[in-house]
């Protein structure tokens, strides 16, 4: 199973019909941490646990580290780190991203997270 988020990261065919193809992307979004001002309540986003937090600071600052909270850009900072715990809350193989903050940190992700990250290039590649 992948996470991705074709309407934001594969926005044109014909990566994008390839993609959804695939019979391991599933339709719908899934559940995340809640966050008072960001969180869809009808997209099914829980409570965090003490240790959910801290695992979500810690995908933070080692991404974007130092990175201005008062930036524009970081509710969208907010955004990818909340996709990466939705990813591993709800037991996904790989996260399929061109993001690169996220790709730059992949192998980071792998070791410390236990998360596999591809661009889509790369994860059609595998599974075609």
């Amino acid at each position: 199973m992948v996470t991705t988020r074709l309407d934001v990261d594969v926005p044109r065919d014909p990566l994008r019909s390839t993609i959804e193809a695939l019979s391991l992307v599933q339709d719908g979004p899934v559940g995340s941490l809640f966050r008072l001002g960001y969180s869809r309540i009808s997209f099914g986003d829980v409570l965090a646990s003490d240790e959910q937090v801290q695992e979500a600071d810690d995908l933070m600052d080692m991404i974007f580290h130092g990175a201005d909270k008062n930036s524009p850009r970081h509710r969208q900072r907010i955004a990818d780190i909340d996709h990466l715990m939705a990813h591993k809350m709800n037991g996904r193989d790989v996260f399929v991203t061109n993001d690169k903050a996220i790709l730059d940190r992949r192998d980071d992700l792998a070791r410390r997270f236990k998360i596999t990250v591809m661009p889509s290039s790369e994860a059609v590649a595998a599974v075609a």
